[in-house]
C-alpha cells in the first residue's frame, strides 16, 4: 500500500485497486543481486532499476524476483514473470476489493 501511495505523486486521487493473494515456494524466488548499483532507488524509477529487471527477464532464471522496497528498505516487493515455466507453480487467488483506511488517502 505504501508503494502505491508513494507512486501517486501527490495527485490526491487513489485509483481503484483490488488485492490478490498469491503463495509460492521459496525455490521460485531469486533475490536481486547485491550490492545494489547506485541509482537503483531513483525517483522516478530510471534506467538502472529497469535494466536490473530487464536482465532478470533475459536470464529467465526464476519466476519471481525479490527486490527491496524503496519506500521501506527493510521490506520487499516481488516481481512476477508470467513467461517463466515455473510461473504455473504460483498459486494465485481471486481478486478481492481493497479497502483503504481513509487516513491513508492523499
Amino acid at each position: 500500500m505504501l508503494e502505491v501511495l508513494a507512486g501517486l505523486g501527490g495527485t490526491g486521487q487513489l485509483p481503484s485497486y483490488v488485492l490478490i493473494d498469491i503463495s509460492f515456494g521459496e525455490a521460485l524466488v531469486e533475490d536481486v543481486a547485491s550490492p545494489l548499483p547506485s541509482g537503483w532507488d531513483a525517483r522516478p524509477p530510471g534506467h538502472v532499476s529497469q535494466g536490473m529487471g530487464d536482465a532478470w527477464l533475459t536470464r529467465a532464471t526464476s519466476a519471481i524476483l525479490r527486490v527491496p522496497s524503496v519506500v521501506v528498505p527493510t521490506e520487499h516487493n516481488y516481481v512476477l514473470n508470467p513467461a517463466h515455466p515455473d510461473f504455473v507453480k504460483i498459486v494465485i487467488g481471486s481478486p478481492q476489493p481493497m479497502v483503504v483506511d481513509p487516513r491513508l488517502r492523499p
